[in-house]
C-alpha cells in the first residue's frame, strides 16, 4: 500500500529525513579495559570511597569528555579497581586517576588527583593510550599519590625473577608510636614454620596524618610456596619490641599470584586495628543561609550550592578548602545547611555554586565574589563562633566581581514596606537589550487590577550568562496596603514594541513575609518560559490565507480595494490601525494559487512562538452609504481577526531549525489559513432561522458569580451580545454594541433563557457572542472579555449534508446547543467538518465521481516525486508547479484527459531543465471548474 502524507506531517518528515542526511555514521569502537591498583595513594582510601577517572579523547567517548566528568572505576578487591571504556581504534587518550571519599570529598592529597605521569610517548604529565584495533586489557597502573613524576606502569616495588612480591602497608596513626625513633616491620610464617621478620617497611613521609602510612615488598621464591598455602604474620614495631594485640593476619597464596601476576598488595590497616581519636570536643550548630537571586547563572533549586573554608580548631568534613559542605535548597533562591563548630573558632568561608557535584556555574568558576567582612581584609566571608547554636542572619551570594557587604542585599530595604525582588531571563525570545527595556506589570497591590499597570523597571544584570541575559528589579508596597493570603497577578513584559508573556504569574503574600522577612526574592523565569535554544537561524516563513467564505458572503473583495495583512509577528499595530504601518506585514493576492501569500524572512532561535493575527483592510468606499461597495454595519476598525480555532486568542507558529523554509500549517489539516478560521464552504446561501438556548442558572449563584450583581430572573433582561463576529454584519448590524442584540426569554420559568434571529442570505455558519443581563440601577454585566481563549461563545450553525465537491445542505433552521452563563471561560466548540461527506451512496460505476489532487509521494523527495489525480469525466487538466513567490517554474502537463485517476513524475527541474534548490513547491491542478493545490518539499 502506498503511504501518503497529510500537510500537517510534513514537517516531521522533513525533520526526520535532515536529521538521516546530517547525520554521521556511528564509528565502530573497541573495549579498553583499565585497572588502576590503590596502594600508592597516601590517604586513608577503603574499597566504599570512590576511585575515578577522568581525561580527555581527541575522537570523543561518551560520558568522558575534556576533563568535566568523572567515570568511575568499580573495586574488584582490596587496592584493585577498574573499568571498561568503549573507545575509536586510533584514538588518543589522555587521563588520570583520581580518589574520593564520596562524589564530592576528594581525598586530601593532591585534592585526590593523581600525580605527574611520565607516558614515554610526549611530554604532556598525563597518562596515555593510543587505541588500537581490538578490545584489550592494560596493564595494571599504580596511582600515583606523590608529587614526583613517575612512570605509567611503574610500581611501588621491584620486581624479582622467579620471585613473588607481597606489599604490606599500615597506618600507625592510632597507636603509640613515635616515628622519629622506632621503626616497623613485618614478621611471620607460612604455616606452621617458624615466623621470621619479612620486611623492614618504610614511611611514606607525605602520607597522611604526618607521614602515618609506612610500607614494603616481602619477596619469597616462588618454588617456595604452593596454591593455598596460608601466610600469617603481624605488624611489629620497635623499640621496645611491641605486637599486634588483635591477633595474627593473614591471606592465601592463589594460583593466580604464583603463577601470573607474580605479586600483589595487600589492602592497608590500621596497627593493631586502631585508627586515630581526635577526642570529644564541645560544639555548638551554626545555621548558614544562602539566597542566590544574585547568581549570574541559570542556577535551579536542583542544582547544587555549598560551602568551602578554613577553621583554626577545625571542623571534620569542612578542611582547608578541600571539601564542599552542600546546602539543601528550601525554595526557590533559599539554601541553608549547618555545621557543628567549637565555641571560639573562626571560620572564613565562601558560597560555590555547581550543576553538579563536579561542574561548577559558569561564572568565576562557580566561585562567591569578594566580600568585605567587616573584621579582616580576607575578602572572604567570617564566622567568629560564639557560645551557643546560632541561625545566622541570610547572606547573598556574590556573582559579580565587586566586593559587596558580607549581608549586604541586592536591593534597599525600606521601614514598614514589603520588598519583592524580581528577576527574569530574556535569553530564550527574541529581544535586543540594546534598544528594549523589561518592566513587570500587574495588578493590585503593587499595580492596578484593571486596567494592569507597570510596578517595576528591571535592571539588565550585564555581567550574567548569554551576553547579559538575567534582568531584576524591586517593588515596594507598604505593609499596611496589603494583607496575608492575597495573591498578586503579574507577567514580565518588554518593549518596544510592547510584548506580553503568554501567561500570569503570580504569587501569594504570606504573613511571614509580611510581618517578619518584610521582604524576598522570587526564584527566576525564563521570558514565556522560553529557555534558549539557540544559535538564531534566518528562514523564510509563508504564511497562506483564503477568504472565500467572507467572499461568498460579499464582506470582502480585492478588485474594490480590500486588503489584508499580518500583524503581531514583528510587532502590533496600534489603534487606530494605519495599514500602512511597517508592523503589518502585507500579503500578495496569488491569482494562480487562489490565496493571499506571505513571505517573511525571520532570525529567531528554533522553538520561538511567533505570535499574530491576519488583519482585514477594507477599502474605505465600504463604509460610503453613497458608494455600491457599501457594508452595512461595517467599521474600518472592524478588522481585527478573531479565530475561532483559537477561541479568539492570538494565532501561534513554533519557529522551526528549518532553513530552507517553513509553512504555517493550514487550518482544519488545509494548506491554507482562513480568516477568522472560517471554512471556504461556511457561507450559507439561504435563509436560516437560528435560535440561542442559555442557561442563567449560574449568574443567580454567588459561587459561580462571585464578582458580579446576581442575576434576578424575571426581573433583569437577558440578551446574546454579538461580539468579534462577522455574522450580524451580513445582516446589516454592528460587530460590537448594542444594535445587535438580541433578546432572550424564559417563558417556562426553568432557567433556560431562548430566543431567535431569522437570518438573511447570506450568512455565516460561525457564531460568536457574550452574555449580558440587565441589573439595574447597576451596569449591565457581560461575561467573558480579555484576549485568551474562553473570551466568548464560539458555536456553529451544523449543515444536514456535505457532499463531495463542497456541495453543503445548511437546515432553514437550527437551534445551538444550550450553554452555562459562565464569568469567564465560555464554550468554545469544535467546528463542523464541511469537507468530509456525509449521507452519500456508493457508486456503481467505475468511473470516478470527483475530481481530486492528492499528495505528492514522496514528500520530501529528493530528487523526484510521482503526483496522482482523477478526473470524473473527460477534460483538460493543467498541471502547474509554483515557487514561494508564486511565480511558475514549470508546466508539466496541459492536455485534455479521460475520465480515471492518473499519475506524472517530476524530476525537481524547471521549465529549461534546470534543478532547483531546496525548498517549497506549489503543484496547481485544475480541471473544468476544479482547482487544488498541494504543497511540496524538494530536500538534497
Amino acid at each position: 500500500m502506498i503511504q501518503r502524507y497529510t500537510s500537517t506531517s510534513l514537517f516531521l518528515v522533513l525533520f526526520v529525513l535532515v536529521g538521516m542526511l546530517t547525520s554521521q555514521s556511528i564509528a565502530q569502537t573497541v573495549n579498553v579495559k583499565l585497572r588502576c591498583n590503590t596502594s600508592t595513594c597516601l590517604d586513608t582510601l577503603r574499597t566504599y570511597h570512590v576511585v575515578g577517572l577522568q581525561g580527555e579523547s581527541k575522537k570523543g567517548i561518551a560520558g568522558f569528555t575534556n576533563w568535566s566528568t568523572t567515570l568511575n572505576l568499580t573495586n574488584v578487591g582490596g587496592d584493585y579497581w577498574e573499568t571498561t571504556l568503549a573507545a575509536k581504534p586510533g584514538d588518543t587518550l589522555y587521563y588520570s586517576f583520581l580518589t574520593k571519599y564520596d562524589a564530592t570529598t576528594f581525598s586530601k592529597i593532591n585534592w585526590g588527583w593523581d600525580g605527574p605521569i611520565d607516558n614515554g610517548v610526549d611530554t604532556k604529565t598525563n597518562r596515555m593510550l593510543i587505541v588500537g584495533s581490538k578490545d584489550t586489557t592494560l596493564p595494571l597502573q599504580y596511582y600515583n599519590g606523590g608529587t614526583s613524576k613517575v612512570a605509567q606502569y611503574m610500581k611501588p616495588f621491584a620486581v624479582k625473577q622467579d620471585s613473588i612480591a607481597v606489599y604490606f602497608r599500615v597506618n600507625m596513626g592510632g597507636v603509640t608510636f613515635n616515628p622519629a625513633t622506632q621503626t616497623v616491620e613485618v614478621q611471620g610464617g607460612i604455616g606452621s614454620a617458624s615466623w621470621t621478620k619479612m620486611v623492614s617497611l618504610v614511611r611514606e613521609a607525605g602520607s597522611v596524618n604526618n607521614g602515618s602510612f609506612w610500607s614494603g615488598a616481602a619477596y619469597l621464591p616462588k618454588s617456595g610456596v604452593a596454591p593455598g598455602n596460608l601466610q600469617k604474620y603481624q605488624f611489629v614495631f620497635r623499640s621496645p619490641e611491641t605486637w599486634e594485640s588483635s591477633g595474627d593476619r593473614s591471606f592465601t597464596y592463589t594460583n593466580s599470584v604464583i603463577n601470573v601476576a607474580g605479586d600483589t598488595t595487600l589492602a592497608w590497616v590500621y596497627c593493631n586495628n586502631k585508627a586515630p581519636s581526635t577526642g570529644v570536643v564541645t560544639t555548638v550548630n551554626v545555621k548558614f543561609r544562602c539566597n542566590t537571586s544574585t547568581c549570574l547563572d541559570t542556577l535551579r533549586p536542583y542544582h547544587v550550592v555549598g560551602l568551602q573554608g578554613d577553621s583554626k580548631k577545625g571542623i571534620p568534613g569542612f578542611n582547608d578548602w578541600s571539601t564542599t559542605v552542600n546546602l539543601a535548597n528550601v525554595n526557590g533562591d533559599y539554601w541553608e545547611g549547618s555545621l557543628a563548630v567549637q565555641p571560639g573558632d573562626t571560620i572564613h568561608y565562601s558560597f560555590i555554586t555547581k550543576y553538579d557535584a563536579t561542574t561548577f556555574s559558569s561564572v568565576n568558576w562557580g566561585w562567591d565574589g569578594p566580600i568585605d567582612n567587616g573584621v579582616t581584609t580576607r575578602t572572604n566571608r567570617i564566622l567568629i563562633v560564639g557560645t551557643k547554636d546560632t541561625t545566622l542572619p541570610l547572606q547573598y551570594y556574590n556573582g559579580g566581581t565587586t566586593k559587596v557587604g558580607q549581608y549586604t542585599p541586592p536591593f534597599k530595604k525600606k521601614q514598614d514596606t514589603v520588598a519583592v525582588y524580581f528577576r527574569v531571563n530574556m535569553g530564550g525570545v527574541s529581544f535586543d537589550p540594546t534598544s528594549q527595556t523589561v518592566e513587570v506589570r500587574g495588578g493590585a497591590p503593587f499595580g492596578t487590577d484593571n486596567p494592569w499597570i507597570k510596578f517595576v523597571d528591571m535592571k539588565r544584570e550585564v555581567g550574567s550568562v548569554n551576553n547579559g541575559s538575567f534582568w531584576s528589579g524591586v517593588a515596594y508596597v507598604a505593609k499596611t496596603g496589603v494583607t496575608a493570603g492575597t495573591r498578586q497577578q503579574y507577567q514580565f513584559v518588554f518593549r518596544s514594541p510592547e510584548t506580553w508573556e503568554s501567561a500570569n504569574r503570580s504569587f501569594i503574600f504570606s504573613n511571614n513575609l509580611i510581618t517578619v522577612a518584610g521582604d524576598t526574592t522570587l526564584a527566576w523565569a525564563y521570558d514565556n518560559n522560553k529557555p534558549p535554544s539557540g544559535p538564531k537561524i534566518t528562514s523564510n516563513v509563508l504564511f497562506s490565507l483564503k477568504l472565500n467564505a467572507l467572499e461568498k458572503a460579499g464582506l470582502f473583495n480585492r478588485a474594490v480595494g480590500d486588503r489584508v495583512g499580518v500583524t503581531g509577528a514583528k510587532g502590533w499595530a496600534a489603534d487606530p490601525v494605519n495599514f500602512d504601518t511597517t508592523v503589518i506585514l502585507k500579503m500578495t493576492y496569488s491569482s494562480d494559487l487562489q490565496e493571499w501569500d506571505l513571505v517573511e524572512p525571520f532570525t529567531l532561535f528554533p522553538n520561538d512562538v511567533i505570535v499574530y493575527k491576519y488583519y482585514l483592510a477594507w477599502d474605505p468606499s465600504r463604509v460610503d452609504s453613497t458608494s455600491p461597495n457599501f457594508i452595512r454595519g461595517l467599521a474600518l476598525s472592524n478588522g481585527w481577526e478573531e479565530p475561532g480555532v483559537t477561541g479568539g486568542a492570538d494565532r501561534k507558529y513554533t519557529f522551526t531549525s528549518t532553513t530552507t523554509g517553513q509553512l504555517v500549517p493550514g487550518d482544519f489539516g488545509a494548506d491554507q489559513q482562513y480568516f477568522n478560521s472560517i471554512h471556504p464552504n461556511g457561507a450559507i446561501a439561504t435563509p436560516c432561522t437560528l435560535s440561542f438556548s442559555i442557561n442563567m442558572a449560574p449568574a443567580t449563584n454567588v459561587a459561580t458569580n462571585p464578582t458580579n450583581p446576581l442575576f434576578r430572573p424575571g426581573t433583569d433582561s437577558v440578551f446574546v451580545s454579538f461580539d468579534g463576529c462577522l455574522l450580524p454584519i451580513t445582516q446589516g448590524k454592528t460587530m460590537y454594541g448594542t444594535d445587535n442584540r438580541i433578546e432572550l426569554k424564559d417563558p417556562n420559568g426553568d432557567g433556560i433563557y431562548t430566543g431567535s434571529i431569522a437570518l438573511k442570505a447570506p450568512s455565516l455558519y460561525q457564531v460568536c457572542y457574550r452574555m449580558t443581563y440587565s441589573s439595574s440601577p447597576n451596569p449591565a454585566v457581560t461575561n467573558g472579555g480579555g484576549i485568551l481563549i474562553g473570551r466568548r461563545y464560539y458555536q456553529y450553525i451544523r449543515p444536514t449534508q456535505v457532499k463531495a465537491g463542497g456541495v453543503i445542505t445548511w437546515p432553514s433552521s437550527f437551534t445551538l446547543p444550550t450553554v452555562s452563563w459562565r464569568v469567564d471561560s465560555l464554550t468554545v466548540e469544535t467546528p463542523p467538518d464541511l469537507d468530509s461527506p456525509t449521507g452519500i451512496a456508493q457508486s456503481t460505476s467505475n468511473t470516478p465521481m470527483v475530481y481530486s489532487l492528492e499528495q505528492n509521494y514522496p514528500n520530501p523527495f529528493n530528487p523526484s516525486t510521482v503526483i496522482t489525480y482523477t478526473v470524473p469525466e473527460k477534460t483538460n487538466v493543467k498541471l502547474e508547479i509554483y515557487n514561494m513567490l508564486g511565480q511558475r517554474i514549470v508546466s508539466l502537463f496541459d492536455q485534455e484527459q479521460a475520465a480515471g485517476t492518473h499519475s506524472i513524475g517530476w524530476n525537481g527541474r524547471n521549465g529549461r531543465n534546470e534543478q532547483l534548490s531546496s525548498g517549497i513547491y506549489f503543484l496547481q491542478m485544475r480541471a473544468g471548474s476544479y482547482s487544488n493545490v498541494r504543497k511540496m518539499i524538494l530536500m538534497k
